[in-house]
């Protein structure tokens, strides 16, 4: 496996074109993914060692999947999240709780209603209010 500890974001221009900047890291992220050799190098962090495509696969997909919620809700959207992605993010959150509760990390989980379902439970564990 392949080592990679260097990385640097790719700056985001506020007043460029925001989609087509989107599309542009969504592209990149996805190729990196599909090369077998950029999907095994192993990179570090807060959350330890792992395997690129573990990162992108546990915390970026997870970190999209909270706010896309996070955006439905802030526009008067459809809320409702995959049921599967909710289900898989769930449990790569659940695996690293006490990681994620530095500061400027989640908020601490709210205890959820005894009724809630799976999408509530996940919202309230990452810290939202539903």
């Amino acid at each position: 496996m392949t080592r990679f500890d260097d990385v640097s974001p790719v700056e985001t221009d506020p007043n460029g074109d925001l989609l087509t900047q989107w599309q542009a890291a969504s592209g990149a992220l996805a190729e990196a993914v599909g090369d077998d050799t950029r999907a095994s190098t192993i990179v570090g962090g807060m959350f330890g060692e792992q395997p690129f495509e573990s990162l992108v696969g546990r915390m970026v997909c997870t970190d999209l999947l909270l706010h896309t919620w996070d955006l439905a809700r802030a526009t008067g959207q459809d809320e409702r999240l995959d049921p599967d992605a909710v289900s898989q993010g769930g449990a790569s959150l659940a695996s690293i709780d006490d990681a994620i509760r530095v500061p400027g990390g989640f908020a601490e989980k709210i205890t959820p209603p005894p009724q809630a379902d799976a999408q509530v439970r996940f919202l309230n564990f990452a810290g939202r209010a539903v």
